[in-house]
């Protein structure tokens, strides 16, 4: 005899589908450049009521909390890619080449945390995170020679950081692959005059 299959709970599968919708337009709104999108907009992008926003949502907060994991869980198979090369230098040019893929995906919400993070403790902890994760890669790669240096290692980060390439995109308004290119060749430029062990 086949055992009992339960049927599908429809009420839960529409919480579920209204959930992500609200999330996913969430996310959308801030890929377009609308960095702090408020509950209505969100409303609106995900085609439900606004009072289904704050019957799934207990504010803004937490719809921004959501949408971050959901962000995270894109990011972190990159983040956890191990640098290619066999010298550090090699190594620190594919840090970079990850960090290229990882900020076109992350930016416009990277721009949102820096806007909201004095007024949103998960807005700050989440800069805080991000900025810790960029500094440990590149002490993690340096040689103990390098790392001597707090001037140059605080070049080399400043360099491969987030607001070099907020800066080169946003308000030099370049594309992907020349800001890309640009922070290559500051890179190359730094690493020249440093050693090799």
């Amino acid at each position: 005899m086949e055992p009992f299959a339960p049927r599908p709970d429809g009420r839960r599968e529409r919480t579920k589908s209204s959930r992500t919708k609200i999330i996913n337009a969430y996310m959308l709104l801030v890929e377009a450049g609308e960095y702090a999108p408020i509950a209505t907009r969100v409303a609106e992008a995900a085609g439900v009521g606004l009072r289904s926003v704050f019957r799934h949502f207990d504010d803004m907060e937490n719809l921004y909390r959501e949408a971050n994991e959901k962000l995270v869980a894109r990011v972190t198979p990159i983040m956890l890619e191990e640098p290619a090369g066999v010298t550090w230098k090699e190594r620190m040019h594919s840090v970079w080449n990850r960090r290229v893929r990882i900020y076109s995906l992350v930016m416009p919400y990277r721009i949102f945390g820096s806007l909201k993070r004095y007024d949103s403790p998960q807005a700050f902890s989440y800069q805080k995170a991000f900025y810790d994760i960029e500094s440990n890669t590149i002490d993690a790669e340096a040689p103990e020679s390098v790392r001597a240096d707090r001037l140059v290692m605080a070049g080399l980060k400043a360099t491969l950081s987030f607001d070099s390439w907020r800066f080169l995109r946003q308000e030099l308004g370049l594309a992907e692959e020349d800001a890309a290119a640009v922070v290559r060749q500051m890179l190359d430029a730094s690493l020249r005059e440093l050693p090799e062990v």
